[in-house]
């Protein structure tokens, strides 16, 4: 199982990005990247079935401790009651 994490841009995109254009980490090391806010989303297909998920995040470290909790909650196709500090939707219930 691998989960993808990019940036899909939305129409407001600060850095000028065309609605929908997704973007990866890698592409936003280049010299002339001009950042934005637009939120960075989880995709990949677990047990066959495609799913793509909103992290909520637009810093790339946070997203990445979201892909975690994500991968693990596909997976077993329910949500936990564990919390953790950073929650990502879909990860945590409340208590």
């Amino acid at each position: 199982m691998a989960l993808n994490l990019y940036h899909r841009h939305g129409s407001n995109c600060a850095g000028g990005r065309s609605l929908h254009e997704m973007t990866y980490e890698s592409d936003e090391l280049r010299r002339n990247w001009k950042r934005c806010s637009c939120p960075i989303y989880a995709s990949g297909t677990l047990s066959g079935h495609f799913r793509r998920k909103n992290t909520e995040r637009s810093i790339w470290p946070e997203a990445k401790t979201c892909r975690i909790g994500l991968g693990s909650h596909w997976d077993l196709g329910r949500q936990s009651n564990n919390t953790t500090a950073t929650t990502c939707p879909g990860t945590a219930t409340p208590r």
